[in-house]
């Protein structure tokens, strides 16, 4: 699939969803025209009552359940889709916001909407009555929707959530806002009007453009898409480019967007294939359940795919895009920096990109080639860097200093001696906060990379950042086992224990440990921008389980269903953990914990499947050993397989146990790096094994 879904994709319409300021004096005009000279004395009155409003000081926006006419301020504009009611609650075009509040919209990662003025903010989701506002958590009567390409919110909620109020006059809607917590109406979803260059494009993405219009907002917080309206209002075009996509001709992204409109039930007008130069690309003209028309067609070039949506808001037939084929043509898959006739619309220098994280709204800029995990907290580099934040609640006893002192400790207890090399903790200022940075190195066995964990203390709250970097390819003369044997923050020669297999691999690399400054890490930490004093206004009381400096700490989990308790550390990081399905996952640094249950009535061919498997492995030359052994699990006979083998150049041991209750059949699965096999993490997994208990 190309196209993610449906409502990322119609932005061009969801992040305005109305038309220009001068579409809708023209609109206006010509109802003048045609018989609405004449004002009433009533409408006298409430024009005056308007007028009275906004010069007291508020902005005000009048609309009525039924009308695309709404009044801001006292001027008419039309928008494309009437507010309705659902469920009592009446749906409005988010446009409205923009147009009569200043509101900036802005979409995140998993249809996450965030609406901002000044210091007030409000994040929606599209499909969740989920509502989060400067004073917390809110249920929503009705969720935000997609309807005919326009996205439709509750009224009262967003509303509130800024501070506005509601009212009711002459069978209308009436919102207050004072001016002096609006933005400028209008402009909410804007950016600087790009309408004087001839051609537009983006550095970064790299495309090109005769210049569309106006640039009304950018879709997406990495620039991966823009959105474009003609200074009449009469089309939306959105440019939306996906990295990462296997190469593609033609037919194959015609083959793509069909599948796309057919799960959409839409009906398709036209569709080719048009060769362009060396290249082809793909054309399709659709019309939608409300008999709304666009033109969509899609690029490949570099592992890029590039999707032009284009809606016109007067096409009856697929033939009257034909008018615009001028505008589409221009399209290339390609910048020239040397055009001067051509307008950069990226933000992003030297190969660079500011992300957010979409929990806490925490910025920082990356090198190209990374992106947000789907978690929304988490980002990933392609050479296998990552970057994760974490916010929690602080313990009153607590410094900055000595929190990076714990989790300085917490790394020996994750790490054995042999894969761990400690530089030290220095304090700084990041963030225009002091901050303690504390640097290490780890090797799981496919060479030494960078570890770096930063730590802020802010009023009430602990701020932690995760840094690890790519595998470090520096040779020497010194093999990996030797520099880390010499780890001088212990002091002490490290015995050849279970990493010993990590430090071997990563010396039959003539890997060694890099220079302690990672010039990559100081780039992104010199970016990093947190907004602490908003996260206090949006956040209560938080824990982080993950980052727990002792791990002997458990907490008993039960099945209701199978009857059964057992205790997890506190903290292992839960995958899936609905103890009452039939798969249980969770993870923690180098190893993982796996639950399968399974109905049967012959336990014992499981049983066996899993000893001729584990004997294949074993014979196989492949470097896996295998020895067996049995238990006893709350009272019952169990069988238990040990395993050790390699996986992506990483040694790893696996204990499989296994045994029957009741006509289910139980495999638990742990999993851990030989460079993490500690004694503390060994000791919480014999915890969770032994811990494992039936009822009565």
């Amino acid at each position: 699939m190309i196209l993610k879904n449906k409502p990322a994709f119609l932005l061009a319409a969801a992040l305005l969803a109305g038309i220009s300021p001068a579409a809708a004096q023209s609109a206006l005009a010509a109802s003048a025209e045609v018989g609405n000279a004449a004002i009433s004395a009533a409408s006298q009155s409430a024009a005056a009552s308007i007028q009275g409003s906004a010069e007291a000081g508020w902005n005000e926006l009048r609309l009525k359940v039924g009308s695309r006419r709404i009044t801001i301020n006292g001027d008419s504009e039309v928008v494309l889709r009437a507010p309705y009611v659902v469920n009592g609650t009446t749906m409005v075009p988010l446009s409205v916001f923009a147009n009569a509040f200043g509101v900036d919209s802005r979409l995140g990662d998993g249809d996450v909407v965030k609406l901002t003025i000044g210091n007030r903010k409000v994040t929606l989701t599209i499909g969740s009555p989920v509502l989060w506002t400067n004073k917390g958590k809110n249920r929503m009567s009705a969720s935000p929707a997609m309807v005919g390409g326009v996205l439709m919110v509750p009224l009262r909620s967003v509303a509130e959530g800024f501070g506005a109020s509601l009212s009711s006059s002459n069978g209308e809607v009436v919102v207050k806002l004072s001016k002096a917590l609006s933005g400028q109406p209008g402009n909410g979803a804007a950016d600087d009007n790009q309408s004087g260059p001839a051609e537009v494009g983006n550095s970064y993405y790299g495309w090109s453009i005769h210049n569309p219009g106006d640039l009304v907002g950018q879709a997406s917080e990495d620039e991966s898409s823009a959105i474009f309206s003609d200074p009449d209002g009469k089309y939306y075009l959105q440019i939306h480019v996906a990295g990462g996509q296997p190469d593609q001709d033609g037919e194959a992204l015609l083959d793509n967007l069909a599948e796309e409109v057919k799960a959409n039930q839409e009906t398709v007008l036209h569709e080719e294939v048009v060769q362009q130069g060396d290249t082809s690309y793909a054309r399709m003209i659709t019309s939608d359940e409300d008999g709304m028309l666009a033109e969509i067609r899609a690029y490949y070039n570099d592992h890029k795919v590039y999707l032009l949506y284009f809606t016109l808001a007067d096409a009856y037939v697929y033939q009257d895009f034909e008018a615009y084929a001028g505008l589409l043509d221009s399209f290339r898959t390609s910048y020239d920096a040397g055009n001067p006739r051509l307008q950069d619309l990226s933000h992003e220098a030297d190969g660079q990109q500011t992300l957010y994280n979409d929990v806490y709204g925490i910025g920082l800029t990356l090198p190209a080639g990374w992106s947000k995990d789907d978690n929304g907290t988490d980002f990933n580099g392609p050479d296998g860097a990552k970057v994760r934040f974490s916010v929690s609640s602080n313990a009153a006893d607590q410094t900055v200093e000595s929190w990076a002192e714990q989790m300085k400790q917490r790394l020996s207890r994750l790490y054995v001696p042999s894969a761990l090399r400690v530089e030290g903790v220095t304090m700084t200022q990041v963030s225009d906060e002091k901050a303690a940075v504390l640097k290490a190195e780890v090797n799981t066995g496919d060479g030494w990379k960078p570890l770096d964990q930063i730590m802020w203390l802010v009023d009430d709250y602990r701020y932690f950042m995760e840094y690890q970097g790519p595998v470090q390819a520096v040779t020497g003369t010194a093999s990996a086992g030797e520099s880390a044997d010499a780890n001088t923050n212990t002091g002490e020669s490290v015995s050849r224990d279970a990493g010993e297999n990590a430090s071997d691999n990563a010396s039959d690399n003539a890997l060694v440990p890099a220079a302690s400054t990672d010039f990559a890490f100081e780039a992104i930490l010199n970016s990093v921008d947190i907004p602490f004093y908003d996260i206090e206004d949006y956040f209560g009381k938080l824990y982080d389980r993950t980052l727990e400096s002792d791990l002997s700490k458990t907490v008993i989990k039960s099945s209701s269903a199978n009857g059964f308790t057992l205790q997890i550390p506190r903290y292992w990081t839960p995958v899936f953990d609905q103890f009452d399905q039939t798969n249980v996952q969770y993870s923690f640094p180098g190893g993982s914990f796996k639950l399968a249950m399974i109905q049967t009535d012959d336990p014992e061919q499981y049983l066996g499947s899993l000893a001729s498997s584990y004997s294949a492995a074993a014979s196989s030359g492949n470097g896996v050993t295998v020895s067996t052994d049995k238990t006893v699990i709350s009272g019952l006979p169990a069988a238990v397989f040990t395993l050790h083998t390699t996986q992506d150049n990483i040694p790893v041991t696996k204990r499989i146990v296994a045994f029957s209750h009741k006509g289910t059949f139980y495999q638990l699965t742990f999993s851990l790096n030989d460079a993490n096999a500690t004694e503390e993490q060994k000791a919480a997994m014999s915890r969770v094994e032994k811990s494992f208990k039936f009822g009565e």
